[in-house]
Order: structure tokens, then sequence, then C-alpha cells
């Protein structure tokens, strides 16, 4: 079972999640800060990203009613302001009422972005 969902990452997204958790880091919202960065551009916050993969568990796979009860990620790249990515969850394991997961989130040009496994409960 593999699921894919490809989503936009504008700078309203980012603003927005910055403001919801506090995270006003520079890099993530100041065109003029991320400039003088390794980066070059603004980057989106990696909780942001690996966020999304909750709306994929509960809408998607294995569907409403899904507790996320474990999640662990490898961010390998950034994510730019304004790239789209496309997030892919992969059934690896099903035991019972648990799902064990593969999740990546690569951005259009096929690059990995982040790497992950979850353990999803769903009754």
């Amino acid at each position: 079972m593999e699921v894919k969902k490809k989503i936009k990452i504008s700078q309203k997204i980012v603003t927005d999640f910055s403001e919801l958790v506090g995270d006003t880091n520079p890099i993530h919202i100041n065109e003029d800060y991320a400039k003088t960065t390794k980066f070059k551009k603004c980057i989106a916050h990696g909780p942001l990203l690996t966020s999304f993969l909750g709306k994929l568990f509960a809408q998607e796979y294995p569907g409403p009613g899904s507790i996320l009860v474990e999640q662990n990620n490898k961010f390998i790249k950034p994510c730019y302001v304004g790239d789209n990515v496309i997030m892919t969850l992969q059934l690896e394991n099903k035991e019972g009422n648990f799902y064990y997961l593969n999740t990546y989130v690569h951005n259009d040009k096929d690059v990995l972005l982040i790497k992950g496994k979850s353990v999803i409960y769903k009754k």
C-alpha cells in the first residue's frame, strides 16, 4: 500500500505555522536574513512538513480514527518556501491495530528531503 499527496509550501503556510508555534526563526520568514545564510532563501520548518503526514494518516491511510503513536524522521535536505513537496506513505507491516509506515518527503525535482518511520494505531 502506498499513498502520495502533493502540497505547495507557500510563504503564507510557513508564516502561519511560525506564528502558531512561536518559531519565528528568521531563516523561515525573513528573505533578507535568509540571503545571508548558506541556504540563500527561506526554508520551511521541518515539523511543518512532517505535520502534513498527519493529514495523510487521518484522511488517506489508515484513515479516520488513526492515532500517531511514534514518529522518527531524518531531515536530509531543506525545503524552500515555494517548493512543491510530495508526501509518501508506504506500509511496511501491519500487526493487529498497528500500522508500521515508511514516510518520505521529496520535492518536485525528486530530491529526498525527509525520510522517516511512523507507527499508527487504528481501532
